[in-house]
């Protein structure tokens, strides 16, 4: 099992934002991965 989790912190509280993903599938496990780091990296806080 691939696991990955992101814990970003969100600006101006105490909070934090929880990103994770899993697969079962060791063979697609790099691939998307590497698709998960992406999408998570892109994260970007627009101010309200």
């Amino acid at each position: 099992m691939t696991r990955l989790d992101y814990y970003v912190p969100i600006p101006g509280t105490d909070g934090i934002l929880v990103l994770a993903f899993s697969t079962s599938i060791e063979q697609l496990g790099p691939a998307l991965v590497g698709l998960f780091d992406v999408m998570a990296t892109s994260l970007r806080w627009v101010p309200a």
